[in-house]
C-alpha cells in the first residue's frame, strides 16, 4: 500500500511540475504575440494628408466663380454714372471687392474711355482706363485695364479679359499695387474651361513672398498643386490628385487623396499667367 502511495505522489508532482511548465509557457507564446501584434499595429503607415488641401476649397471657389464675378450696375454716386464692382476671391476664403465709378466717352464702336475713382482694400484713388467689348459670330470679348493712382509713385494698375466662346472660356483677372515705382502686392488669376476640363491658376505676390496655386479638373477628378516662394527661393509645395468615385447604385460618393512623392520638382512648376 506504501509503495502504491508512493507512486501516486511522484505521479502528482510530475503532473504539477509540467502544468507549471505549460502555463510558464503558454503566457510567453501569448505575450509574444501580443507584443507581435502590437508592434504590426503600430507599424501600419497612417494616411497622408495633403498639404494643398487647405485650398483646395478656395480654388473651387474660384473655379465656381469662373476666375472671378464682375456686376455692373447704376451708380449710386451723383458724380458718376456707372458702377463696377469686381469680386476675387482670397486664399484666406473671403471676397475682395474692387469698386468703380465712373463715366465714359466713346472712342470707337467697340472701345470706351473710362474716368472715375475706384475704392480697393480701403483705399481711394482717381483712375483713368478703358474698356473693350468685342462680338464675332461665335466670340464675345471684354477687356477692361485702368490705372489708379495716389500720386505719381504709388499707383494700381487692374484689368480683366473675358474671352468667350460657343465651346470654351477664359478669363484673366490682374492686380498689382506700387509703392515708390516698386511692386509690392499682386493678384493674378487664369480660368480656362474646355468641354469636361477646367484649370484655376492663381498667384500672389505680397512683399518677398509670392505664391502660385493651380487646380485641374477633368471630368470628377482633381488635381492641386501650390508652390511658395521667398526671395525667389521655394520654402513650400505639394502636388496632389483627389479622386472622387460615385457608387452606381446608392449614390454614394468616395474621395481618395493620391500623393505625388516625385522628387523631380521641374515637374511640379506652375506655369506664369
Amino acid at each position: 500500500m506504501r509503495k502504491i502511495l508512493n507512486l501516486l505522489f511522484i505521479g502528482l508532482a510530475v503532473i504539477m511540475i509540467a502544468g507549471c511548465s505549460y502555463s510558464q509557457v503558454s503566457t510567453e507564446v501569448l505575450e509574444s504575440e501580443s507584443s507581435s501584434a502590437q508592434e504590426l499595429w503600430f507599424s501600419i503607415p497612417k494616411p497622408k494628408v495633403p498639404a494643398v488641401e487647405p485650398y483646395i476649397a478656395m480654388l473651387d471657389n474660384i473655379k465656381n466663380d469662373q476666375g472671378f464675378k464682375v456686376v455692373e450696375s447704376a451708380s449710386n454716386n451723383l458724380l458718376y454714372e456707372k458702377k463696377i464692382v469686381i469680386s476675387v476671391r482670397n486664399i484666406a476664403g473671403g471676397v475682395t471687392k474692387y469698386t468703380l465709378y465712373f463715366n465714359e466717352e466713346a472712342i470707337n464702336d467697340k472701345k470706351v474711355s473710362m474716368v472715375g475713382i475706384m475704392i480697393a482694400d480701403g483705399v481711394e484713388y482717381s483712375f483713368e482706363g478703358s474698356n473693350m467689348t468685342v462680338v464675332n459670330k461665335n466670340k464675345t470679348e471684354t477687356k477692361l485695364q485702368v490705372k489708379a493712382i495716389l500720386d505719381d509713385n504709388n499707383y494700381c494698375l487692374l484689368g480683366f479679359d473675358i474671352d468667350d466662346k460657343q465651346t470654351k472660356l477664359d478669363t484673366k483677372f490682374n492686380y498689382e499695387v506700387y509703392q515708390s515705382d516698386a511692386l509690392v502686392k499682386a493678384v493674378n488669376i487664369k480660368f480656362e474651361n474646355r468641354d469636361d476640363e477646367t484649370k484655376v491658376k492663381l498667384e500672389t505676390i505680397n512683399g518677398s513672398t509670392t505664391s502660385e496655386y493651380e487646380l485641374e479638373q477633368v471630368g470628377i477628378d482633381v488635381k492641386t498643386k501650390y508652390v511658395i516662394l521667398e526671395t525667389g527661393q521655394i520654402v513650400s509645395e505639394d502636388e496632389d490628385t483627389l479622386i472622387v468615385t460615385v457608387d452606381p447604385v446608392y449614390g454614394i460618393t468616395y474621395l481618395k487623396y493620391v500623393v505625388d512623392d516625385n522628387d523631380d520638382k521641374d515637374n511640379n512648376k506652375i506655369e506664369k499667367i
